[in-house]
């Protein structure tokens, strides 16, 4: 049986990853700032470094969000994508059964706008890297000590891990100002809680290194911030203060029911898992033959997509086994998937 997520060699010496590292960054930091009982409900969202969209296009699907906020520094990335914040962006209304908000800014986390106080999370997905000095020396004040919410996720390179890479390159991309070993990291991140005493730190591992490769550590390293529950938010000092970000997209999306019978909608949603989460890379992929292998599936992970069927989680097992699929005792839901195979352009 194979298992998710892992990294491995090709007969070429390229790493492939199951599923892609962009993908399971965005399931790990979902997974963190959905979990009710870690960090209450969470309703806003804010998107610092939103680049192309792409992670808004999963927190949009998430029904307790109410409110998603992309802002980026790079204008000309945010007119060519900020449209994807269109109910109408792909020539088809998309309703929503709760109200949903979506705003798209231009700025720059090393400054402090009123659009991102009372957001109750934060990502910085990726970001920090790209952040010239005087810009990072910036971001704890704009997050924690102006913004203050309930959590906050930054993400950022291993640079342990590039020895993996062909001829050992230093540095990911040509942009990056920095990238950080397990140490620096959590140095840097430990030094901000010790400035905002009112928040503690988590690390997380985010895509394993290959077998036999377990010292370089993951490919991504994170970091999540988490208001303390006896802590009183006061942003009293925020009001008043001028809008230094520029707002360039802001809809409010329509209300529809939505008609699918619950069989149909369980289907759909483990077809998009699988179809989003379960596959390495961004390849292309060929079926061939009829032969097939079983894909793990997290119900956790289903389940906060799905909380609408069942609030408690083994309540949700067990409509899915009632519909015939099989839920082991490790809160895995076995997929059988035809094997496909991926051929790199």
């Amino acid at each position: 049986m194979l298992s998710y997520p892992r990294t491995e060699f090709n007969p070429s010496g390229k790493l492939i990853f199951y599923p892609s590292p962009t993908e399971q960054r965005y399931e790990t930091v979902l997974s963190i700032i959905s979990n009710e009982k870690r960090v209450g409900k969470i309703k806003s969202v804010v998107d610092f470094g939103c680049s192309n969209l792409r992670f808004f296009e999963i927190l949009k699907d998430v029904d307790r969000f109410e409110v998603v906020i992309c802002i980026d520094s790079d204008k000309n990335k945010l007119e060519i994508n900020g449209n994807k914040t269109n109910p109408f962006f792909r020539q088809c209304m998309e309703y929503k059964d709760k109200p949903f908000r979506a705003k798209v800014y231009h700025g720059s986390i090393a400054q402090v706008d009123p659009c991102i106080v009372d957001c109750d999370a934060m990502v910085c997905i990726e970001l920090i890297e790209h952040l010239f000095p005087q810009e990072l020396d910036n971001l704890p004040f704009t997050i924690f000590g102006y913004a203050k919410p309930q959590v906050t996720v930054i993400t950022t390179p291993n640079v342990e891990y590039n020895i993996l890479f062909p001829e050992n390159q230093k540095s990911r991309h040509e942009d990056h100002k920095f990238e950080w070993t397990r140490d620096q990291f959590k140095d840097w991140a430990n030094n901000i809680v010790l400035r905002y005493p009112e928040y503690t730190v988590e690390f997380h591992d985010i895509v394993p290194p290959p077998k036999g490769y377990e010292h370089v550590g993951p490919l991504t390293q994170l970091a999540a911030f988490y208001l303390k529950s006896n802590m009183s938010i006061n942003n009293d000092e925020t009001e008043n203060l001028k809008q230094n970000y520029e707002l360039m997209f802001d809809f409010i999306y329509p209300l529809n029911c939505d008609t699918r019978s619950t069989e149909e909608l369980i289907f759909e949603t483990i077809t998009d898992y699988i179809n989003r989460y379960c596959r390495p890379n961004d390849e292309v992929y060929v079926m061939y033959e009829d032969e097939s292998y079983d894909i793990i599936v997290p119900t956790t992970e289903l389940h906060n997509r799905l909380k609408s069927v069942a609030s408690d989680l083994k309540d949700f097992e067990e409509i899915l086994r009632s519909y015939g699929h099989i839920v082991n005792n490790d809160h895995q839901l076995l997929q059988i998937t035809p094997r496909i195979r991926y051929f790199a352009w």
